[in-house]
């Protein structure tokens, strides 16, 4: 099993802009989107939120720049209920410790 599915909280996405459309086109990045909850309780928390499957092998990314309305924006990634995770590298199957590039860079 390399995917694993886990809801991500997207901030930084204008309130007018969190619809169906644009949720896909974010869980895209990630690879396999499950689905979307852009009900306005979480709107007005600031958040869309988006089930994916992340392959666990792979870093998995804190942010990113998307283009809306001709305007570049910041949006960041917060994940729910992220089980062991290498801050160095950002992969899900180790934990800092363990990290090879952490010892290399320690």
């Amino acid at each position: 099993m390399t995917k694993i599915p886990f809801w991500v909280q997207v901030y930084g996405i204008p309130v007018t802009r969190m619809n169906d459309r644009v949720a896909h086109s974010i869980g895209n990045l990630f690879g396999d989107v499950l689905e979307f909850d852009t009900e306005v309780n979480n709107r007005s928390n600031g958040c869309l939120r988006i089930r994916v499957a992340i392959n666990a092998y792979e870093p998995i990314p804190r942010g990113t720049k998307l283009t809306m309305g001709g305007k570049t924006i910041d949006i960041k990634f917060k994940y729910e209920r992220l089980p062991n995770f290498c801050y160095w590298c950002g992969k899900l199957d180790h934990i800092d410790t363990d990290c090879e590039i952490a010892f290399r860079a320690g």
